[in-house]
């Protein structure tokens, strides 16, 4: 059997859409402190996305100089 790739990218994740939805579970799931890769996983949206909404909702601890 011939396996068919309909995909333009060779590699990674479909991309999903980035809803209020998931932007809302996110704000959620790290104020319950997850880490970032538990977030990925459970709203199936890439880990920098992740980091990328948390910097945007102002979830992110400022690092120490």
């Amino acid at each position: 059997d011939a396996v068919e790739v309909s995909e333009g990218k060779k590699r990674g994740k479909p991309r999903v859409k980035i809803t209020s939805e998931i932007v809302a579970q996110v704000k959620s799931l790290a104020e319950a402190g997850k880490t970032g890769t538990e977030i990925a996983q459970a709203t199936g949206i890439s880990l920098p996305s992740v980091q990328n909404l948390k910097k945007k909702l102002g979830l992110v601890a400022k690092k120490k100089a």
